[in-house]
């Protein structure tokens, strides 16, 4: 059930996109490597009231060997927008525009797939490692 946005003191929500139905909204202010980690997605009501909330997500913050797995991935989301994609692709919604998105979406996936593998390697180095 969606939860009702409320206004308190300590209430951060910086809009970031306003679609016909929805608002998504950054929950927080950048940390040390200038990225927010919690973002949440609103409805948003004809008359202008306060929207529901629909969606939470929560970011990884700090590296998985310093914090602990914490939040979720790029990748993760981009999964469920993958296979949404590839299921709606395989009904009565197929259509070129959900098959570019999909192909994209998979280009980016793989972008950061590589930038991690980079990422890791480059600290394996830096031990000493064999990579």
């Amino acid at each position: 059930m969606p939860k009702k946005k409320t206004k308190k003191p300590d209430y951060f929500c910086d809009p970031i996109a306003n679609f016909e139905y929805t608002e998504v909204c950054r929950m927080d202010r950048p940390g040390p490597g200038k990225a927010a980690h919690q973002y949440e997605v609103f409805t948003q009501p004809e008359d202008g009231s306060m929207g529901l909330s629909l969606c939470q997500i929560h970011f990884q913050e700090n590296t998985v060997g310093e914090a602990g797995v914490n939040g979720v991935q790029h990748e993760d989301l981009m999964m469920i927008l993958i296979d949404r994609l590839r299921s709606l692709q395989q009904g009565p919604y197929a259509c070129d525009e959900y098959m570019r998105a999909l192909v994209l979406i998979e280009e980016a996936q793989q972008h950061l797939h590589r930038r991690n593998r980079r990422k890791m390697d480059e600290k394996n180095e830096s031990k000493g490692g064999n990579a």
